[in-house]
């Protein structure tokens, strides 16, 4: 799941969206393969995100440090606030099929906040590593 979220990571960063996007009704093959991209990058992180947090929570591997429960927290938070505009962010993008559909005040008011709010809650779940390396950094340097 992790590679084929980074691939289209990597597709949604080398295929940007077509110029005109929010002018035009003809989408372009590019700003499908964008959003497709996208699309893989979103549920292939959310499913890393799950396996991660359930892997913790069996293991118990993170709860004896109070900086690694702190990450574990922040990771659950971040997967709880992916949730919640998810489904809007992909229907109210300019390239849904759907978006023709939904009255114009939707559209220019919850399209654009809906990604920035999936897109924060990644990076919030993403930097949590920063505590789980710190800790394997620290241990790496113990003296003997």
């Amino acid at each position: 799941a992790a590679k084929l979220a980074f691939l289209g990571l990597a597709l949604v960063g080398l295929i940007p969206l077509q110029g005109d996007i929010l002018k035009t009704q003809a989408v372009t093959l590019q700003s499908k393969i964008h959003q497709m991209s996208a699309l893989v990058f979103f549920v292939g992180s959310i499913y890393h995100a799950s396996i991660m947090l359930s892997l913790m929570k069996q293991t118990q591997s993170c709860f004896a440090s109070r900086r690694c429960l702190t990450s574990y927290r922040l990771k659950l938070a971040s997967l709880s606030v992916l949730a919640l505009p998810m489904a809007p962010s992909l229907l109210l993008h300019p390239v849904s099929p759907v978006r023709t559909s939904v009255p114009a005040w939707m559209k220019v008011d919850l399209a654009g906040p809906s990604q920035w709010c999936v897109v924060g809650a990644l990076i919030l779940f993403y930097a949590t590593y920063a505590f789980e390396f710190r800790m394997l950094l620290r241990e790496r340097i113990k003296p003997a």
